[in-house]
Formats: structure tokens, sequence, C-alpha cells
């Protein structure tokens, strides 16, 4: 009987181990089908058939989420890590993200997020390093940011992210650098006298917000745009008109009398021009209008995260005194423009996240000021640029292409020796004109003056029997003079033939010399 009930216990007890193994396992494998679906919203939700083609694998397949890019799990199969940065991820960041309930690590950066960052990202009590850097997340950060009591970094720099830093997380991050946190402030410790008084306060403002309904009255302002005010004016109406502005989710005294600088996304300097546009995630809808180049005091565009098609515009080069130009996380095709290399004020280009084809333009590396350059997310090809992949923040080599190869002195020299010799045949001439060493035989010239003395030799002796022969005949009178002046003539003309011919002798040999020597 006690063996019975030994044995009985025994089996109780394998069958409890059993039991709580089978719900061990069920456990892991809801938490990890819970995971699976959780990444796969967070895929959809961020443009993952857009993001780079390494970040992509694995993804939404059947393997294990270790083998997905960018994730690490624990020994649950748990999500313990999401490390995304540079992979062309575009739109707002779900909050489904708070689902990831063991997550330590979560690197978003440099990518093409906007929106406000969730406060479901407050139920991840286990995060312990939070990057979304270099985004365009903005809105103020949450409050919920301060259920993080394991935060240990906090990196939200090079996004407009406004507000404060909850107070909860000054021991955490007090020591470290303030621009991880985008220079922001931490708040002030809450009072509990703060709670109460806000709530009273928005009902009886929101009562009012029904009168807001005479915003439809835009319309009616629409007939008032024919006559702009100034070109910058004209500019924001063709803005306007081209992207669907009736359709905008904010359109705040757009085409009002309102001063432009009111306007919904729009800011001016002290001389009412236009020196920054923000309209990113503002549902535009359709082509950028060339008119945009008419705003030459612009500083900064912001038009990330729309519905805008086409091709970038050319004339965005003509804007001299731009210095951050965002077109992320929209649908442009077409090739980048190789006028955008006339923006030498240009610190920031992001492009990421939409279908630009062709090649990045070499002119791109001669932006001298150029220190952010995103790429990714398109179907670029060919090379890049050298001078590109050494900027101090890029996804240059995301890309997937080789650099271009640059060009070396001594290619461009020898392709000028190469085109050289069509020119140089023309002068063959000059090549046969060393053979006027010949020439330098002067000894041609030399006979010349062997033959110049004979006539000086013959010049000397015809004149003196010229002299030496009338005297004879003219010391006796008579016909004897007469006969010998005859003779005296002929001697004379015979003498100046000898003359002429002695003259000429030399004069020949000196021609044909020269005749030589042009030869």
């Amino acid at each position: 009987m006690f063996s019975i009930l030994k044995s009985a216990a025994v089996l109780v007890a394998v069958i409890a181990v059993l039991s709580a193994a089978v719900g061990v396992v069920r456990a892991q494998g809801e938490s990890t089908a819970s995971d699976r679906d959780t990444l796969i919203a967070f895929y959809d939700a961020t443009g993952g058939e857009g993001w780079n083609k390494e970040s992509k694998e694995g993804w939404k397949t059947e393997k294990p989420l270790n083998e997905w890019y960018g994730v690490s799990v624990d020994d649950t199969q748990s999500v313990t890590a999401l490390n995304l940065p540079s992979s062309g991820l575009s739109g707002s960041l779900p909050p489904v993200i708070g689902d990831l309930t063991n997550l330590k690590t979560l690197n978003l950066s440099v990518n093409g997020l906007t929106g406000a960052i969730p406060s479901e990202i407050g139920k991840l009590a286990n995060l312990e390093t939070l990057d979304l850097s270099s985004n365009r997340l903005g809105g103020e950060l949450p409050s919920e940011l301060g259920n993080l009591t394991r935060l240990k970094t906090l990196k939200i720099t090079l996004n407009p992210i406004t507000g404060c830093v909850p107070y909860a997380l000054q021991a955490a991050l007090a020591s470290a650098d303030a621009a991880d946190r985008n220079n922001l402030e931490f708040c002030a410790a809450p009072t509990p006298t703060e709670v109460p008084t806000p709530e009273p306060s928005p009902e009886p403002a929101d009562t009012p917000a029904p009168v807001d309904t005479p915003a439809p009255t835009a319309p009616v302002d629409t007939p008032v745009p024919p006559a702009p005010r100034s070109p910058d004016e004209a500019a924001l109406v063709a803005l306007y008109n081209a992207t669907g502005g009736e359709k905008w989710t904010n359109s705040d005294k757009w085409l009002s009398e309102s001063p432009i600088g009111e306007w919904y996304g729009v800011s001016t300097g002290a001389d009412g021009r236009v020196t920054d546009i923000d309209l990113s995630g503002n549902d535009l809808d359709g082509a950028i209008p060339r008119e945009i180049s008419g705003l030459s005091n612009l500083a900064s565009v912001y038009l990330g995260n729309n519905n805008l098609s086409g091709e970038i515009p050319p004339e965005l080069g003509m804007l001299s005194n731009l210095r951050v130009l965002d077109l992320s996380a929209n649908a442009l095709s077409g090739g980048i423009p190789p006028e955008l290399g006339n923006l030498f004020n240009l610190q920031s280009l992001t492009l990421l996240g939409n279908r630009l084809s062709g090649g990045v333009p070499p002119e791109l590396g001669n932006l001298p000021n150029l220190i952010f350059l995103y790429l990714t997310g398109n179907r670029l090809s060919g090379c890049v640029p050298p001078s590109l992949l050494n900027l101090p923040n890029n996804d240059a080599a995301m890309l997937g292409l080789t650099a271009c190869e640059a060009p070396t002195p001594e290619s461009e020299t020898s392709a000028a020796s190469e085109s050289a010799p069509e020119e140089t045949p023309t002068p063959p001439a000059p090549a046969e004109t060393p053979t006027p060493a010949p020439p330098v035989e002067t000894p041609t010239p030399e006979s010349a003056p062997d033959e110049t003395p004979t006539p000086e030799a013959e010049d000397t002796p015809t004149p003196e029997p010229a002299i030496r022969r009338p005297p004879p005949g003219g010391s006796s009178g008579g016909g004897g003079g007469g006969a010998c002046s005859a003779p005296a003539d002929g001697v004379a003309r015979a003498d100046a033939g000898l003359l002429l011919i002695g003259l000429a002798i030399p004069a020949l040999a000196l021609a044909a010399s020269r005749r030589r020597w042009r030869i």
C-alpha cells in the first residue's frame, strides 16, 4: 500500500513538472508569436518594402526572429534588441513598438521617420538604450518616457523635437552630453497642484472650437490669389495648387490675406521674404512646382513624409541660399538632378525612401559645405563619387554601389597626349626642316667667294688697259688718233661686259645657294 502511494506521489510530481514545462514552452511560443506580429506591424508601418535590400533580409518570413536583420532575442525567443540604423525607414513610428516589452535596445537612427514619438514607448520598462537621432521626428517629447527607469542612453539629436526631458530621467541622463538629447532641458519636478488645473480649462476652451468652423471659409478666399502680393506669395500659391492644398492636413491661413509668415509651415525674415518651409507629414499630393525656385531667400525645405510624385525639378538648383533640402519618404521618381550640385551652401540633403533611379550625380561631390547625405531606399545605380563617402554623416556606403574612380593627373595628361597626335600630323614639314642641315654645307657659298675674287681681279685690270691704250694713239695727231679712238670704245664695251659677267656670276651662285636652302 505504501509503495502504491509512493508511486502515485512520484507520478503526480512528474505530471507537475511536465505541465510546467509545457506552460513554459507555450508561454515562449505565445511570446514569440506576439513579438513576430509586432515586428511585422512595425515593418509595414515604416515602409518595409522600401527599406534597404540588406535591412529587409529575413523580415516577414518563417525564419526564427534572430535571423531577421537587426533583431536580437534572448533564450525565451523574446526580442531584446532592434538595430536598424540607416535602413531606409519612413513614415511614423507605430505605437505597436510598445508591445516589445523585453526590448533593451532600440536604435532607429539616420532614417526618415516623421511625426511624434509615440507615448507607448513608455511601456518598454526594460529599455536601456533609445537612439532616434537623425530623423524627422517632431512634437514634444512624451512625458511617458519618465517610466523608463532603466534608461541609460537617450539620443534624439537632429530632430525638430521640442519640450523637455522628463524629470524622472534626470538622474540617469544628467551626466550625458546635452547634445544627445537635442539640448533639451529637464522638466521641473511635478507638483500635485499642476494636475487638476489643466483639466477644467480645456473643456470650456473646446466648446468655442465649433465656432472655428468658419475656417472652411478659406475656400471663399481662394479667388483672392489671382493677384499675389509678392513673388514669394505667388510661389507659395503655386505649391499649394500643385500639391492639393485644399486636402492638406493643416493649411491654416494659406491663401488668406494674412502675412505669408503666418501661413502654416512658412517662416519669413525681417524683410518678409520666405526663409523656411516645413510641410513634412502634411499630406501633400502631387508634383513639386518649378515656381518654388523663385523663393530666392529660402534656407530650408522640409517636404518629407508626403505623397509627392514626379521628378525633382532641376530649378531647385537655383536656390543659392539653401542649406537643408529634405524630400524623404515620398514617391519621387526619375534621376537626381545634377543641378543640385550648384547649391554651394547646402549642408543637408535627404532623399531617402523614394523611387529615384539612375546614378548619383558627380556634381554632388563638389558641394563644399555638405555634411548630411541620405539616399538609401531608392533604385540608384552606377557608382558613388568618392568625396561623398567621406562626409561626416552619410549612408552612401549602404547603397551597395562602388566608389567612382577619380581621374588622376597622369590619366589626364595621357588623354591629352593621345589627342595631340591628331594635330601634330599637320606639321610634318617642320619635321623635315632639319634637313636644311645640308645648307650648313655652306661650301656652296664658298664657291661663290671663289668666284667673286675672279671678277674683282678682272675689274682691276680691265680699266688699266683702257687707260693705257689711249695715250700712245693720242700723242700722235691726225688719222692715227682717229684709228686709235675706235678700238678704245670697243675695249671699254668689252670691259664693261666682262664686268657685268663677273658681277652676275656671284649673284647667280648666291641665288642658287638660296634656292637650295629653301628646298
